[in-house]
């Protein structure tokens, strides 16, 4: 029988993974090699061993894994047979078909991806149309096209003369002649434990539904609890929850009235009242006695759905799994009340999160975490000889940092409970001894579990695991510890490897995500059944919104000939536009040994014509080819050196920039940045490839890779990759006009990653240092570890402008000065705006002022720009098959949904895959008194000036080089030991006392980070 997309073949052992069967139940098996299932069937026979049995040869058969051993919805796919050689192929995940292929002498078989994935069912959610009047805007613009477009907003009614009481909540345990507080900060502990008691004194608290709890030490009631204000109430119960004699323990809830609260639209953004509406939305999933407990794990405003799940089934990570939840969260509108009635919006929208697979083995976990695939029998076998390095031990403990465990029920009188991890201790079982007072001497690990349990203890070379709490000094052989059987989120990045493969899953479609919210906010969370939201008389109306959107007409942008149709707009012709001609000599160090420069000549020769036929002079040879080990890395300065020595003889006007092909880019730039301050390009291996690959099939103009190539080193080189015609762009000439230029600034700051605790967070200001926009520097600093606000925001903006007022006079013949700043905020949340305000823009007011002491000052405009939000609009008119129904680009909100006085959202760019996301604008600020014409267009504008694109990004240029600044300062920051940045004191600053206001990046290297800029200084 044919397959559809069948899979690849396996190893010399293990089967392949089959395909998707086009008409039977399952693929055919062939020799050794299992056939995949269809959408239900059972996976077809392999060779010898069939049916996924055991086979003694060396052709193991194929069985089918997933739901009935078929591929299905959940992934599925042939496992390849067992054979003395090696464990078979694992099944294949979610959007894979077939699994690897089999594992023979050390050697696995590459599997193939088998067939497609079988797409959800598509609901056909509803729509009710909003109008203006609705929810109205101070702040509208005119221009563009006129459109409706869908968001992914419910309306939210409540009754804004309803009162609710507020009460402080307290725990404590009795003790013989105390009461002891119990003290956490664990919000799942405190939730289980409030609901045991409401539980036990349901007639104190006037029914569950009557409740609402934040995890914490706040409770809010719809009726007033028998607690007068300025009293205390008192309720206990009595449990022998977490004794092992049996006896029980009393424990107090301790309950003072602190208030009311009104529910009514409030002028701020975030207040009681509408804290209060959110945890009335989430409540009834947050009630562990509760019926949605059993399916919903939910999470601040985040509802997982917990499997099993026919319909959101999760990816299957190996010691992770990705959920799919809702999000929802409840936003003021600015439509007055009618009666008693108060009108809001819940944002809804698809959240995923990566969680710890429960009841996974530890040693199995750590088996995956490493390399892909869980162990097989013989493999464990084998583990008993071995033991971890120091670098496996710091591996292990990072991957169980923050996570919770559960100890195995290895003997009948070992108890089978939670536990916390603390440490990997570096004793095995065998060395680690101890003074045990139940058996009267001292005794190993090994030797106690021995005479207690009468267990042996398998891996007796492997790291011992300590438990909290810390001081008691517990430990347990790593093989008695399993994942938890409560769902825990992962609160660090996933590994790069898992990361990748879960875009399928959590890209989606408009089409499909709104129907995905639709499913979980009607089905799995009952929004529309809430019993806790009816007795708070609150309501939502679950249909998605239909709003006016508009399109704004993209600027007029200027390339050059090859250029013509990038963007997908007409553009105007100019033949200098990349400015004064650019001679560079490409140098070629290869450091990734897998790259062979003669096996990619045909790749070198593609780059090398496309950045000739684009406008730069480029000698066709390399000025020398150059391999490097990065073994030795003490060798890397050296060789930076002598090719920097070699350029300084290629005459003047000949600019040297480094190629380097290597799969880590962090010790090479930080050499030729920070020390030498050499141009360098980094290419890897699978770039390479791709250059190859299209270089062969188009040549070097048709090739996209090339072409990114170029609009990156073009810029480095102080090349112009486009700019905007002022006179055929709508309110562009506001912004560029050399009588009142404008100096845009772009703002961020990064934070080192969950768990770090000695690296600094990085700050970046942007800014340009031409009239059009297209090019700009960077200032770059150190600050205190997770420090949001700019500490050293009036220095760095003054650097600012003096680049403003430097790069007028050589770029324009005059030096000028800004009469308008328009800076852009990234990275702050609606909570910080005012920090923003009272920190950051008095700090550059006061540079301002400073800086032009006695002369007219340039008037302020601060916008917030947010990525990180959950707005998502939908085109239903756009019947654009490639588009999938995402907005146009320049597609512009300012209305209907909007509740600030200056505020919108716009979608600059093109949805390539899955839902795009807008950015949202808050103006803080605006002493320019800019119309919202002027502020959308220039916003839309600056995103279409991002050197590296050819097409708009989703943010403008100038936050978009903030991050990237700050990226590379982290990649130095990281990488460095000799290269370590400078202190105050000129002396080079050790890693782990990097302090706040140290110079990251110096002068010479601030126009190689952001791409254009002034020619650096030798």
């Amino acid at each position: 029988m044919s397959n559809w997309k069948g899979g690849g073949g396996g190893g010399r052992s293990g089967g392949g993974g089959g395909g998707y069967s086009q008409g039977g139940r399952s693929g055919g098996g062939g020799y050794g090699g299992g056939g995949g299932g269809g959408r239900q069937g059972g996976g077809g026979g392999g060779g010898r061993g069939g049916g996924g049995g055991y086979d003694s040869g060396r052709s193991g058969g194929g069985g089918g894994g997933g739901r009935g051993g078929g591929f299905d919805r959940s992934g599925g796919g042939g496992g390849g047979g067992y054979d003395r050689s090696g464990g078979g192929g694992g099944g294949g995940f979610r959007g894979g078909g077939g699994g690897s292929g089999g594992y023979d002498s050390g050697r696995s078989g590459g599997g193939g991806r088998g067939g497609p994935v079988a797409p959800r069912p598509m609901r056909n959610f509803q729509v009710a149309k909003l109008s203006e009047a609705e929810n109205p805007s101070n702040f509208k613009g005119a221009l563009g096209r006129r459109t409706d477009v869908v968001v992914n907003y419910f309306k939210l009614k409540f009754n804004t003369r309803m009162h609710i009481f507020k009460y402080r909540v307290d725990f404590f345990q009795q003790l013989e002649d105390k009461r002891k507080e119990i003290s956490t900060t664990n919000k799942m502990a405190l939730r289980h434990r409030f609901w045991t008691f409401v539980s036990a004194n349901e007639a104190y608290f006037g029914g569950r539904d009557n409740l609402v709890y934040d995890d914490s030490h706040l409770c809010y009631t719809r009726k007033e609890l028998p607690v007068q204000s300025g009293t205390v109430g008192e309720v206990t119960i009595e449990t022998d929850e977490g004794r092992r004699d049996g006896n029980m323990s009393t424990y107090i809830m301790v309950i003072k009235a602190t208030g009311t609260i009104s529910i009514k639209q409030q002028e701020t953004y975030e207040d009681d009242a509408f804290r209060v509406l959110n945890l009335i939305i989430t409540q009834q999933a947050r009630c562990p006695i509760g019926a949605l407990d059993k399916t919903i794990h939910c999470e601040v405003s985040r509802l997982y759905i917990k499997p099993p799940n026919s319909y959101h089934e999760p990816l299957d990570l190996g010691g992770f799994e990705m959920l799919r939840g809702l999000y929802a969260f409840a936003k003021r509108g600015l439509a007055p009340p009618k009666g008693n009635v108060g009108n809001g919006f819940v944002n809804s929208d698809v959240a995923h999160s990566a969680f710890y697979k429960v009841g996974c083995d530890i040693l199995q976990f750590y088996a995956f975490a490493k390399t892909g695939r869980f162990m097989n029998a013989s493999e464990i076998e084998r583990l008993n000889d071995y033991g971890m390095n120091q670098s496996q031990r710091n591996e292990l403990r990072t991957l169980l940092s923050g996570l919770k465990m559960k100890k195995k029920r290895i003997a009948e009188n070992f108890v089978e409970s939670e536990a916390s991890f603390c440490d990997v201790v570096d004793k095995s079982p065998d060395a680690y001894k101890f003074e045990c007072e139940e058996l009267g001497r001292t005794v190993s690990v090994t030797e106690y579990y021995a005479a207690k349990y009468n267990y042996r203890v398998k891996f007796r070379s492997m790291p011992l695991i300590k438990i909290m709490p810390r001081e008691r000094n517990l430990v347990l052989p790593i093989e008695v510890l399993k994942v938890s059987d409560k769902l825990q989120r992962l609160r660090r990045k996933l590994p790069d490897a898992l990361q990748a493969m879960t875009n399928q899953y959590t890209s989606t479609p408009p089409r499909q995500r709104f129907s995905d919210i639709d499913q979980m906010a009607r089905v799995e969370c009952n929004f529309d059944q809430n019993p806790v939201m009816r007795a708070f008389e609150v309501a939502i109306n679950t249909e998605f919104l239909e709003i006016g959107a508009r399109v704004l007409n993209p600027p007029r942008c200027e390339f050059s000939k090859s250029f013509r149709d990038i963007m997908g707009i007409k553009a105007v012709e100019k033949p200098n536009l990349f400015g004064r001609p650019v001679n560079i000599i490409f140098d070629l160090v290869i450091v990734d040994r897998c790259i062979s420069f003669d096996r990619y000549r045909a790749a070198w020769e593609a780059l090398v014509q496309s950045c000739s036929n684009r406008g730069i002079t480029v000698h066709p040879d390399p000025a020398g080819v150059s391999e490097f080990d990065t073994r030795h890395k003490d060798q890397l300065a050296n060789l930076i050196g002598s090719r920097k020595q070699a350029a300084a003889n290629w005459g003047q006007g000949v600019m040297p920039i480094i190629i380097v092909a290597m799969p880590d880019n962090q010790s090479f730039k930080g050499i030729c940045e920070l020390r030498f301050g050499m141009r360098s390009q980094m290419i890897s291996q699978k770039t390479w490839n791709k250059l190859q690959n299209e270089a062969g099939r188009g040549g070097p103009m048709s090739s996209a890779v090339a072409r990114n190539i170029f609009l990156k080193i073009n810029a480095k080189c102080g090349g112009v990759n486009c700019k905007i015609d002022a006179n055929a762009t709508e309110k562009w000439g506001t912004f560029v006009k050399k009588e009142s230029p404008t100096l845009f600034i772009g703002i961020d700051v990064t934070h080192p990653a969950p768990g770090d605790t000695l690296s600094p967070s990085i700050s970046a200001l942007v800014g340009n240092i031409d009239l059009n926009a297209t090019r700009f520097t960077a200032t770059v600093r150190a600050q205190h570890h997770r420090t949001e606000w700019i500490e050293d925001m009036g220095e760095m903006f003054a650097e600012r402008l003096v680049h403003f007022q430097k790069g007028s006079k050589l770029f324009h013949g005059t030096e000028l000065r800004p009469s308008k700043i328009i800076v852009f905020r990234d990275g702050v949340s609606e909570s910080q705006f005012e920090g923003v305000m009272e920190f950051e823009v008095s700090s550059i007011r006061r540079a301002i002022d400073k800086h032009f002491e006695g002369v007219q000052k340039p008037r302020l405009t601060v916008v917030v720009v947010q990525k990180r939000h959950n707005t998502r609009f939908f085109d239903k008119n756009d019947n654009d098959e490639k588009n999938k129904g995402n907005l146009q680009p320049g597609t512009v909100i300012d209305g209907h949904i909007t509740s600030y006085a200056k505020e919108f959202y716009l979608c600059s760019q093109k949805g390539m895959l899955g839902t795009s996301r807008p950015s949202h604008y808050f103006i803080l600020m605006d002493e320019n008194n800019f119309s919202a014409d002027e502020l959308e267009t220039c916003s839309n504008n600056l995103c279409y000036l991002f050197a590296r694109a050819p097409m708009p990004v989703s943010i403008p240029a100038p936050v978009y080089y903030a991050h990237l600044a700050c990226f590379r300062a982290r990649h130095h920051y990281a990488a460095a030991d000799d290269e370590l940045p400078v202190g105050k004191n000129g002396q080079p600053l050790p890693k782990q006392k990097l302090q706040s206001g140290d110079k990251i990046l110096q002068q010479p290297s601030e126009a190689v980070i952001v791409e254009q800029g002034l020619k650096p200084k030798r």
